[in-house]
C-alpha cells in the first residue's frame, strides 16, 4: 500500500480516536475568569498595559506623544502591522532584511504584531541590528521542531501538539537584552503592540509591548514572552496560554490564544481613536502591511483527516480576514492621505501552508522575500491593490493579485501538491511516522 495512503489511514484514524477521548476526558483544571472584561489587571503592571476589545476608556491618544512620533530620526511617520501566517513568517522575516540590503528601511514608529507576525515584531521594531536574530529564528533549525508530540501525550492535553517548542523558541530569543531595547525605544515614544485573543471573553487584546518592557525586571521579560507565546498558539494546534490577573482584590486566570482568531493585523485602538483625525497627524504618513501568506490560493480537495481540516480552515481565515481588513485600511489610508503599501506571498510562488515548518522550504521563502524586498519589487501599492479588490467577485481566484515571480528570485513556481507539504508534515509529526520528507 502507498506510504500516502498509509499515513492517511493512521492519521484519520488516530485522530478520530484522539478527538473522542479529548471530548470526554480533557478537563484541566483552572481558576475562572474575571467577572468583567476591563476590570482586570495583571498584578505588578499599570493596567495601561493592555486594552481589551475597543472599550474606550482604553482608547485614549496623547497628541504631544503623536507629534513627538512624526518628529522622530527620519522625519516621517511610519506605521508596521504584521500578519499572522504560521511557517509563512518566513516571508515577513526575509521582507525586512531585504529592505535593510537595499538601504530604504524605515524606522517604524508604530509595529503590530499577531500570530506568527508577534514573534516578528519585536524585530522589526528593534531594527536591522536584530537582523541575524530575525533570520535564524525564521530560517533557521529551531522552528523545525515546532511540531512536536509525545505519543499518548495526545490524550491528555489540550492540543495536538506540545507547547515546549514554541515556548523554546520565544525563550531563546526573548532575551533581557531585547527586552531592555525594546524598552529603550518605548521611552522614545515609539510603540509596540501585539494582539492575543481572549477565549474566555472572545476579546481581541491590545498589549503595549514598550509598556511592560519598561518594567525592566524578570517579570517583564516573563510576561513578554508569555503575550508572544500566546499570540502565536493556534487554537488546538498549541494550548493555549493561562495568564494570572486581578480584579476586585481576587485572583483569576484569562485563557489567551492566538490573535489571528479575532484579527488578521490591525493597527491598535490607538490609530481607531484617530478615525477623524483632528489634527492632521496622519497626512503624508505610511502604512506598510505584510501579509505572512497568500491574499487567494487555488481550488484543490480537502481530504478527510483532522490536520488538513484545521489547516485549510485556517488558512481560509487568514485568506479572507486579511483582504476584508486590507480593504478597511485602504480606506483608511485615503480618508487621511496616507501612503498604503502592503506585501504577500504571490500566488504564483510554491507554498505548503502554515504548517510548513520544513527548514528547506523556510529557507527558501525568507530568501524569496529577502531578494524580491532587495530589487524593490516586494510592495502592491494602494491604487494597484484598490483596483484588483474593486474588479473581482467573491470568488478568490477571480482576483487579480499576480504580480509574477520577479526575475532571479530563488524560487519555483506552485504545484498542486504544495499545499499538501505542510499538513503531511503536520501529520507525520503527530504520528511519529516522520522517517520520509514529503515530495517537493
Amino acid at each position: 500500500m502507498d506510504d500516502d495512503v498509509i499515513r492517511n489511514c493512521l492519521t484519520t484514524g488516530v485522530l478520530s480516536l484522539s478527538a473522542l477521548v479529548l471530548s470526554a476526558c480533557i478537563t484541566q483544571p483552572r481558576s475562572g475568569p474575571p467577572p468583567a472584561p476591563f476590570d482586570a489587571v495583571v498584578p505588578g503592571f499599570d493596567p495601561d498595559i493592555r486594552y481589551v476589545g475597543f472599550n474606550p476608556d482604553y482608547v485614549q491618544i496623547n497628541e504631544d506623544v503623536l507629534a513627538r512620533l512624526k518628529k522622530s530620526n527620519d522625519g516621517s511617520l511610519d506605521f508596521l502591522a504584521l500578519s499572522g501566517g504560521g511557517a509563512g513568517g518566513s516571508f515577513g522575516a526575509g521582507l525586512l532584511v531585504g529592505l535593510t540590503e537595499l538601504e530604504d528601511r524605515p524606522q517604524f514608529e508604530v509595529v503590530t504584531g499577531v500570530s506568527t507576525g508577534a514573534l516578528i515584531a519585536p524585530f522589526a521594531f528593534l531594527g536591522s541590528e536584530w537582523d541575524d536574530e530575525l533570520q535564524d529564528a525564521f530560517a533557521g533549525e529551531t522552528a523545525s521542531e515546532l511540531l512536536k508530540t509525545e505519543g499518548i501525550g495526545i490524550f491528555y492535553r489540550p492540543s495536538f501538539f506540545k507547547p515546549e517548542p514554541l515556548r523554546n523558541l520565544v525563550d531563546q530569543y526573548v532575551t533581557d537584552e531585547l527586552v531592555s531595547a525594546v524598552a529603550t525605544e518605548a521611552e522614545k515614544g515609539r510603540v509596540l503592540l501585539v494582539a492575543t485573543t481572549n477565549l474566555d471573553r472572545q476579546l481581541t487584546t491590545y498589549w503595549n509591548m514598550g509598556e511592560i518592557a519598561l518594567k525592566r525586571d524578570a517579570r517583564a521579560r516573563e510576561l513578554f514572552r508569555d503575550i508572544l507565546v500566546a499570540s502565536a498558539s493556534v487554537p488546538g494546534v498549541f494550548p493555549p496560554v493561562m495568564l494570572d490577573v486581578e480584579a476586585n482584590g481576587e485572583t483569576y486566570q484569562e485563557m489567551h490564544v492566538d490573535g489571528s482568531a479575532t484579527v488578521p493585523f490591525f493597527l491598535g485602538p490607538e490609530l481607531m481613536s484617530l478615525w477623524s483625525d483632528p489634527i492632521g497627524i496622519l497626512d503624508n504618513a505610511n502604512l506598510y502591511i505584510i501579509m505572512n501568506g497568500p491574499m487567494k490560493s487555488p481550488s484543490s480537495m480537502t481530504k478527510v483527516n483532522t490536520i488538513e481540516i484545521v489547516s485549510k480552515a485556517f488558512d481560509t481565515m487568514l485568506i479572507f480576514g486579511g483582504r476584508s481588513a486590507i480593504g478597511e485600511y485602504a480606506a483608511l489610508s485615503a480618508q487621511h492621505n496616507m501612503n498604503f503599501s502592503v506585501a504577500f506571498i504571490p500566488p504564483d510562488l510554491a507554498f505548503g501552508g502554515s504548517l510548513d515548518f520544513d527548514q528547506n522550504e523556510r529557507e527558501r521563502l525568507f530568501q524569496f522575500a529577502r531578494t524580491c524586498a532587495r530589487q524593490d519589487l516586494i510592495w502592491f501599492e494602494k491604487e494597484r491593490l484598490a483596483d484588483a479588490l474593486l474588479n473581482s467577485s467573491v470568488n478568490s481566484e477571480d482576483l487579480d493579485l499576480h504580480f509574477g515571480i520577479p526575475e532571479n528570485c530563488p524560487t519555483q513556481p506552485a504545484g498542486e501538491d504544495d499545499r499538501d507539504r505542510g499538513v503531511a508534515m503536520a501529520a507525520d509529526r503527530l504520528l511519529g511516522t516522520d522517517t520520509k520528507k514529503p515530495a517537493e
